[in-house]
C-alpha cells in the first residue's frame, strides 16, 4: 500500500502544483482515482480548474463532495467514494484546458469526514 503523499509523488510529474495542490487532467484523474482504489484509499472530492493565463479557475459548478456518502463500512464507502468519482471526473468536458484536483483519505479518517 502507498501513503497519499507517495501517490501524489507518483503523478506530480503528469500535472502541475498550484498552490499546493496537484491538479491533473482528467484522464490522468480516472488513473489516479484507481490507483487509489488498489491501494485503500477513498477520493471523497473532486475540484474542477480550468488554467487561463498562468491561473487555475474554479469551475465552482463542476465540484463533487463524496464524505456524505455513508455505508457500513470502509470497503463499502471506498468503492462508492471511488466509483462516484470515476463517473464524475469521466462526464467532465474533454476540454484542453480542465484541469482537477482530488481529495483523498485513507482507512482510518474514514470516520471523521
Amino acid at each position: 500500500m502507498i501513503t497519499p503523499g507517495e501517490l501524489e509523488a507518483m503523478f506530480r510529474s503528469r500535472g502541475e502544483m498550484h498552490d499546493g495542490a496537484l491538479c491533473l487532467k482528467p484522464t490522468d484523474a480516472i488513473e489516479f482515482v484507481q490507483v487509489c482504489e488498489t491501494n485503500d484509499l477513498a477520493v471523497i472530492g473532486v475540484d474542477s480548474f480550468l488554467s487561463e493565463q498562468d491561473a487555475m479557475v474554479p469551475s465552482l459548478h463542476l465540484v463533487a463532495d463524496f464524505p456524505a456518502m455513508s455505508d457500513t463500512d470502509w470497503i463499502a464507502f471506498r468503492r462508492l467514494c471511488n466509483a462516484e468519482s470515476e463517473h464524475f471526473i469521466t462526464a467532465l468536458d474533454e476540454r484542453a484546458d480542465m484541469m482537477v484536483t482530488l481529495s483523498i483519505a485513507p482507512a482510518g479518517a474514514w470516520r471523521t469526514l
